[in-house]
């Protein structure tokens, strides 16, 4: 589902926020672990804006989780920060 404009509001984000809206999230999953939360809206992934969550999720898709993928994300009070997602497990045959 895309976001309209009374829907941003209503979240508390400006009129003009763009982005991904983070809605749920595994609470072991790589996002969760690199301080993700619920409620902040995905604003760019490795360095590109993304503007709705179907791009979001299509950037998320083509980034290496081994080399790391740095996502913006702004908090309903306008706060940008960078998370990098990697996986730092080892798979169980290596282990």
């Amino acid at each position: 589902n895309e976001l309209t404009p009374d829907l941003i509001t209503a979240l508390g984000f400006a009129e003009t926020a763009r982005g991904g809206l983070i809605v749920r999230m595994k609470r072991t999953g790589l996002a969760a672990t690199a301080g993700l939360q619920p409620g902040m809206l995905i604003v760019s992934v490795d360095g590109k804006k993304v503007s709705n969550a179907r791009a979001a999720a299509e950037a998320l898709k083509v980034g290496s989780v081994e080399r790391g993928i740095v996502v913006e994300a702004q908090s309903a009070q306008g706060l940008v920060r960078a998370f990098t997602l990697r996986n730092t497990r080892r798979p169980p045959h290596l282990s």
